[in-house]
């Protein structure tokens, strides 16, 4: 597991989506180099661009969401998810309360998609996302699973 400082994973994920990734796929890459998951960004891809490019919920929340998954979710029907669904549930509302949406269409409302402010605009979103997940897997260590 890397330390990566809060001001550094910012840039890290900010850098991981101008390498080409979708909001989704920069949360999910980053966190499977940063805690070391083996976990393929493809799952993340329709999940870009408010889920498929519909402007709905936001793709970086959707990749923090899989890599909690990932990490703390269960692997039979027999095994607890209540620990999982509270992380989700704080990692949803803590975003929420930073962007004041969760909601793609919200979060780039009077920016042309795809174009220069956009990227600029996801990339914080984006960057703001990872710092917000770090703290939550940081917060419940002792539950991790993978």
């Amino acid at each position: 597991m890397d330390d990566t400082g809060s001001s550094n994973l910012r840039e890290l994920a900010r850098s991981t989506y101008f390498k080409g990734y979708n909001c989704a796929e920069a949360i999910v890459t980053l966190f499977s180099w940063k805690y070391s998951l083996n976990i393929n960004q493809r799952m993340a891809t329709a999940m870009g661009g408010g889920i498929g490019g519909s402007k709905s919920l936001c793709g970086a929340l959707n990749g923090a969401i899989l890599v909690l998954g990932a990490l703390f979710g269960r692997e039979t029907p027999e095994e607890n998810s209540t620990e999982v669904y509270k992380m989700a549930k704080t990692f949803y509302e803590r975003f929420e309360k930073k962007i004041n949406t969760a909601i793609c269409r919200d979060i780039t409302s009077g920016v042309e998609w795809k174009s220069a402010g956009h990227k600029e605009l996801c990339s914080s979103i984006i960057g703001e996302a990872a710092i917000i997940l770090d703290e939550i897997i940081k917060e419940n260590k002792g539950v991790q699973k993978n």
